[in-house]
């Protein structure tokens, strides 16, 4: 407490300065930042505070006060957010999080911001203090809005299908936009968190929201968060970036969203949503529909609850703008979803409202291929298929634009194309795809390191090869390259030699399943990240020995990028590459590195850090963390999701 009611504290970045060491606790001169750290959060809380009051989260929809100046009853009141900066600093757990505790109205809630550090396969941030990162504390505030705000103050949120950390998201998003903050020097300002995080173009996030492939079919698709909220909320993310921006381009001419003052004026509940710019009213109708939706939504519940404030806001003007936004992102008006818990949604391409959709047919001359929209396979939802007795459509109508697709099929491994349809086109899109050598389907038989050969060669990235201890290919490499030289040779199915001038490799991780062979921990810093691929001819003398494979293609060290603070989805999923062309009977792939052993970014030379505890942030050395099983690195484990072999075409 201050007498004179000053609160103004020197700052001096000590926890970065003293690279993460816990000593600066004990620091006589201030501590680590304390005081400056305590006064940071609670001005962000009140901050937070009225700038969402203007959006609707009063004192009648339970919001977060003191004192509700008799606008509800007393039970409600003495309800402030209570901030705990650099929460469990000397605990074990009090590393790279933060976290909302929204209880019911009358009732303080709670939020722990903690102190960032790089953790041995783990997370690689800075040494950072989550409370001076804005973005952090908007967010986690933003949780405090939602749970407050939807299906009554003390119902909550419940589980959704990811939208509880969208919502959050796009929170801090409008916040820093209305208020012309910055998240940073050359940062993406849509992104979560790059001050903590290290990472200026996607923050915490597999994607920054206003780059995002993602749609409604890819519930699920990152395999180390199967069922997360995170990743799957980045879904709800894009699709609503998208309605802001395109209520931007409607109502620019008149309230343009480039004017800072006006953006300011707006945020700051001067003026009235209609007299503010597109992104402003997008805003509005989000805190509008939480009053609107259940507790438990699907992704579709919510954009009713948009569609309806919009009506009841703006007497409807945006409808056609709304629907065409959520038809792109495939939840238009055909799109279907049991509940909450329904992970296999059926998207939809389609708006009420249009008049011009294209309609497209898929032709295949594989059986049983599948049709993804997006950049995802693995769990994803089809949007067209020509498997017999299917309810998935052949044909599909689709609002103007242009699309990403990815087809799978058995024997054919999978293919990547895009598309653009134009208004009213009634076309037929055949799937490009080429024969998979390297597949099960066609013959194929893989030998090798590890287990779960089989998965290697299946045609699909839902599984994955996985060599989990020191095999006697890779022993004797040395520390830092535990898993180079471990291996799986596939036989093309015959004598036979083939053309082969391509191949596509994935590193995507798939979910833990207990009842698998593979019951290891399906760690990012496990999966691969560079690879040789070597050839043999039998008819040229047999192929039973090393020597007689010769090296065809050998990747760059970053074929799988992973970077800052860990590895993600996009860094993982199938990825081709081509060579000069030649003849083989049997193709090989010999691991170089996994995300941990070859990822530069996760050794100790690029993470300084003083804490005795965790001094020793290299991903490929255990010494240091072996009594803290949780940061016990993957440095002995690799994992491959498919191989596909390809020929000239």
């Amino acid at each position: 407490m201050s007498a004179d009611r000053q609160y103004d504290y020197e700052w001096n970045n000590t926890w970065f300065k003293e690279s993460c060491n816990p000593a600066a606790f004990d620091n006589p001169d201030g501590g680590n930042d304390d005081d400056a750290s305590v006064a940071n959060l609670f001005v962000s809380h009140n901050r937070m505070h009225d700038w969402s009051y203007y959006l609707g989260f009063t004192e009648i929809n339970s919001n977060l006060q003191v004192s509700n100046l008799g606008n509800t009853g007393p039970e409600r009141e003495n309800d402030p957010e209570v901030g705990n900066a650099q929460a469990g600093r000397r605990t074990f757990n009090g590393r790279d999080n933060a976290n909302q505790i929204t209880l019911q109205d009358g009732i303080a809630p709670i939020t722990n911001q903690y102190l960032w550090q790089p953790l041995a396969g783990a997370f690689y941030a800075a040494c950072t203090d989550g409370a001076y990162d804005m973005a952090v504390v908007a967010h986690e505030y933003g949780h405090a809005i939602s749970n407050r705000m939807i299906a009554g103050p003390d119902t909550g949120t419940g589980a959704t299908q990811g939208q509880t950390e969208s919502w959050s998201d796009l929170v801090f998003a409008e916040y820093f936009r209305g208020k012309g903050i910055s998240t940073g020097p050359g940062a993406n300002p849509f992104a979560l968190a790059p001050y903590v995080s290290g990472n200026k173009e996607r923050g915490i996030r597999n994607y920054g929201m206003n780059n995002s492939p993602l749609n409604y079919s890819d519930l699920e698709y990152d395999g180390n968060g199967t069922t997360s909220p995170h990743a799957d909320g980045e879904i709800w993310s894009a699709v609503n970036f998208d309605i802001a921006e395109a209520l931007n381009d409607r109502y620019d001419a008149e309230y343009p969203s480039s004017n800072e003052a006006l953006q300011l004026r707006c945020s700051r509940g001067f003026l009235t949503s209609p007299r503010c710019p597109g992104n402003r009213r997008w805003a509005k109708m989000m805190f509008d529909s939480f009053l609107l939706m259940p507790s438990g939504s699907t992704m579709l519940d919510s954009r009713d609850a948009m569609l309806a404030a919009d009506r009841l806001r703006f007497d409807g003007d945006n409808q056609a703008i709304l629907w065409n936004a959520f038809a792109k992102r495939g939840m238009g008006e055909t799109a279907f979803s049991t509940d909450a818990d329904d992970r296999e949604p059926r998207p939809g391409w389609s708006s009420p409202l249009a008049r011009n959709e294209a309609t497209v047919k898929f032709s295949s001359s594989a059986s049983n291929t599948n049709v993804y929209t997006g950049v995802y396979e693995a769990r994803i939802s089809p949007t067209a298929d020509n498997r017999a007795k299917s309810r998935t459509p052949h044909t599909v109508k689709f609002v103007p634009g242009k699309y990403q697709f990815i087809a799978q099929a058995p024997g054919q491994g999978a293919v990547r194309f895009t598309r653009t349809f134009r208004p009213g086109q009634d076309t037929v899109v055949k799937v490009p795809f080429g024969r998979n050598l390297a597949s099960g389907s066609n013959g194929a038989t893989a030998t090798g390191d590890g287990m779960n050969l089989e998965r290697l060669i299946d045609d699909t990235e839902a599984t994955n090869w996985a060599s989990l201890e020191p095999t006697p290919s890779s022993e004797g490499q040395g520390e830092g390259r535990q898993v180079e030289g471990r291996q799986v040779t596939v036989n093309l199915s015959g004598s036979r030699p083939a053309a082969v001038d391509r191949v596509q490799v994935s590193a995507a991780l798939r979910p833990t399943d207990p009842e698998d062979t593979d019951s290891g921990s399906q760690s990012r810093f496990s999966a691969l990240r560079s690879f040789d691929i070597l050839v043999c001819n039998a008819r040229q003398g047999g192929c039973a020995d090393d020597g007689d494979f010769r090296v065809a293609f050998r990747s760059a060290a970053d074929a799988f990028p992973g970077v800052r603070p860990r590895p993600t989805a996009p860094d993982l999923t199938l990825r081709g590459f081509r060579f000069s062309e030649v003849m083989a009977t049997h193709v090989r792939i010999r691991v170089r590195d996994n995300q941990c052993t070859g990822g530069p970014l996760y050794q100790a030379a690029a993470n300084p850090s003083g804490d005795p505890v965790f001094s020793n942030p290299d991903c490929d050395s255990e010494a240091e963390t072996a009594d803290h099983a949780v940061f016990n690195p993957p440095s002995d484990m690799v994992r491959i999701a498919e191989l596909q072999v390809f020929g000239p075409q």
